[in-house]
């Protein structure tokens, strides 16, 4: 389960901006997630509440924006939407093994006082 370290890993990315801020809650924290992260969003609040709890994130909402996955084709360098099963370019036919977007777990947004 990769998500306990995905969680740890938002916790202290949250830690920091809670210190430089003197943050005293933190309400909602935002996480852009790829489609193909593989991060299961009900066990990365479950883990991230185990972790929070007893400090001033353990309230705090974990809220997903999912991001598409993209890729840029090698050949013809058109950018296209993919899926798990099609990574054909639409405008040449190759295949494309270079995403843009779609694998990331980033902490977009803080919100608290």
């Amino acid at each position: 389960m990769h998500e306990s370290s995905v969680a740890k890993e938002i916790f202290d990315i949250v830690n920091d901006v809670v210190m430089e801020n003197t943050l005293v809650r933190v309400d909602k924290i935002v996480i852009e997630l790829g489609e193909f992260s593989c991060i299961q969003q009900q066990m990365l609040s479950f883990a991230f509440q185990m972790i929070a709890e007893g400090t001033i994130m353990e309230k705090a909402v974990l809220e997903y924006e999912i991001v598409k996955a993209t890729a840029r084709c090698e050949n013809c360098g058109t950018i296209f939407d993919i899926t798990f099963t099609d990574k054909v370019c639409p405008s040449c036919g190759t295949v494309s093994t270079h995403f843009l977007t779609g694998t990331e777990a980033n902490v977009k947004e803080i919100e608290g006082d």
